[in-house]
């Protein structure tokens, strides 16, 4: 969609007003534009499902939306464009119980989870054992010798093993990307974004990752109670599993995009997918995936 096609798409809804628009920073993947006047601030995003972003506004984890529809075919709506930064460590650790409230609302909303349900969602319903499958399939079609070390593949195979011990927990809401470049906090208030990849899974999915990557084992217990979860030595396997999920999978991303193990440090914006700056390059997913998966704290000083 153009600059024309957005402006066309705002006129659905204030017609005559007069729009100066631009695409947002970088770390942006979707098609989305900043629209402002001189009465509203507001992000503009296309092919986005409408109906669960309505109801997560509606429980005050996104931004208000303030008009959506239908332009050529294609789905389009706007919410309130809030000046925000992305938290760091320190900050979620000083705001767990915001953290917490917020992804249980998302995990515990019986409309939200029809919504999803109804919708279909491309027939997602990830559980670790579908995962495990996914992931043991594309790890078969590496040929890469960073992906097939001793160390690589035993960790694998522990890992792929685990997935037919983890009893799934009821399927909830998720958000599939949960890092700090898709939150946003305005005086000291956060809003979680980006969540057209939403699906129904195990509430871990999020929380395994989440929890890993960004607070010390000894705050989980306190976000996963928020998230109506017991911190449980099943739970625990989970998360750690979960955690490790998410590494494998960006590992192999790297490798079917044609990047090394170390690309990581050459391609910053996949970094930022997960929410952290380029670093060393000695510490790639791999290194993350293996930590998970032995149970360990985040190698890059998560926890």
């Amino acid at each position: 969609m153009s600059e024309d096609d957005a402006r066309a798409a705002l006129a659905q809804s204030w017609s005559g007003e007069r729009f100066s628009i631009e695409r947002p920073g970088q770390g942006w993947r979707k098609e989305c534009w900043v629209a402002r006047s001189a009465e509203r601030s507001l992000f503009v995003a296309f092919d986005v499902p409408v109906a669960p972003l309505r109801r997560l506004a509606e429980l005050g984890v996104t931004p208000r939306i303030t008009a959506h529809g239908q332009i050529v075919g294609r789905s389009w709506l706007a919410q309130e464009w809030i000046d925000g930064h992305s938290p760091d460590r320190a900050w979620l650790g000083r705001h767990v119980d915001q953290l917490g409230t917020l992804y249980g609302l998302v995990h515990g909303d019986a409309m939200l989870r029809e919504i999803v349900a109804d919708n279909g969602f491309r027939g997602r319903r990830p559980t670790a054992a579908s995962e495990a499958a996914q992931l043991r399939a594309r790890l078969a079609r590496r040929s890469e010798p960073w992906l097939n070390t001793e160390e690589v593949l035993s960790s694998a195979a522990l890992f792929l093993d685990r997935a037919a011990q983890l009893v799934d927990g009821p399927l909830v809401p998720t958000h599939d990307e949960p890092n700090t470049s898709n939150m946003l906090v305005c005086d000291d208030r956060l809003w979680l974004l980006d969540w057209d990849d939403i699906v129904l899974a195990d509430a871990c999915r999020d929380a395994g990752p989440l929890l890993w990557w960004y607070l010390p084992e000894q705050q989980w217990a306190e976000v996963l109670a928020a998230m109506g979860i017991e911190f449980d030595e099943q739970c625990r396997t989970k998360l750690y599993w979960y955690a490790a999920r998410i590494s494998l999978s960006v590992a192999l991303w790297l490798a079917e995009q044609g990047m090394g193990e170390l690309g990581i440090a050459e391609k910053g914006t996949v970094q930022q997918g997960v929410g952290e700056p380029a670093g060393d390059p000695d510490h790639g997913f791999l290194a993350d995936f293996r930590a998970a998966v032995r149970g360990e704290p985040n190698p890059r000083g998560g926890n």
